[in-house]
């Protein structure tokens, strides 16, 4: 913090109502800027409700998405100690405060959480810490918002500590907070009664396999990163009303006729008749995953 002349010593009364701080329990990761280039905050008057939470974790732009990560293990991380410069004759002066660190394991996700949390490295990232009484805490910008704490970009890191026999696997993940960031400016917003912070999910990815391609039809198996190569973890569940169809080529959309999970995780799709060698566009919908992978993978006719 940067010192204001004629703005003398703070005020160092406190009420006996304060409520400090917790250990931290989980964390909400988000771009630092949105696709705008504006800095993601929270409005202080947002009632952060099961919808409001629901809705960012599942928000279209990535830009403005939260990521959650929750039942996070061995938490550690402490600001490093300050620097200043000491005189032949023993007198010191402040020079800068010390970065502040943080550091935890991941007990489950694995390989696929690892490469997803890898890609934190690409883009400028921030976050809100969960402390354990559910406090969503970020940076007080003074403005009426509550802004994620930036994190500086070049230390963040994810490695995988496989078992040896006598521990179990696990992910350590490691970051500094940004120098700029200041403890004193740390404040926090409650969530709305009944909401814990911490049970929720990001969002897990899609892909899909098609196979059957004729002009009428094809069959789709979506599976997630999850499990052996050959065995993937699949989505099952899915009804006609939860695709959308679209014809790249001739820029329309298709009324599907039919839907059919004969086997879980594998769809069968009957169509109107398309042609020939025409692209054909797949969009499932349910909160809780990403399509991405499956929107950009086109279904080519034969």
């Amino acid at each position: 913090m940067s010192c204001n002349c004629g703005t003398g010593f703070g005020n160092t009364g406190t009420p006996n109502c304060e409520v400090p701080l917790k250990e931290v329990t989980g964390l909400y990761f988000v771009q630092t800027y949105n696709s705008l280039g504006v800095k993601n905050k929270i409005a202080i008057t947002e009632i952060i409700d099961d919808a409001y939470v629901i809705a960012k974790i599942n928000q279209s732009d990535i830009s403005l998405r939260w990521y959650p990560l929750n039942a996070l293990e061995n938490i550690g991380g402490e600001r490093a100690e300050s620097s200043f410069k000491t005189s032949n004759g023993g007198t010191k002066k402040f020079i800068k405060e010390g970065v502040r660190s943080f550091t935890s394991e991941i007990w489950s996700g694995g390989i696929p959480l690892l490469k997803a949390l890898k890609a934190g490295r690409c883009v400028d990232i921030a976050v809100f810490q969960i402390d354990a009484d559910g406090k969503f805490i970020g940076m007080n910008g003074g403005d009426g918002f509550l802004y994620p704490i930036n994190i500086q970009k070049s230390t963040f890191d994810v490695k995988p500590m496989f078992n040896n026999g006598a521990e179990t696997d696990f992910l350590a993940m490691s970051f500094d907070w940004d120098s700029r960031e200041n403890d004193e400016n740390l404040d926090y917003m409650l969530a709305d009664t009944g909401v814990d912070l911490t049970s929720y999910n990001g969002l897990i990815d899609i892909s899909s396999t098609y196979t059957s391609i004729s002009l009428t039809g094809f069959t789709a198996k979506l599976t997630n990163g999850f499990g052996a190569i050959n065995d993937r973890g699949i989505l099952e569940g899915l009804l006609i009303g939860d695709f959308a169809l679209y014809n790249v080529s001739d820029s329309l959309s298709v009324a599907i006729t039919s839907v059919t999970e004969a086997t879980a995780g594998v769809y069968t799709f009957v169509i109107p008749a398309q042609g020939t060698l025409e692209q054909l566009r797949l969009t499932p919908t349910k909160t809780g995953f990403d399509f991405q992978n499956v929107v950009t993978n086109l279904v080519i006719l034969p």
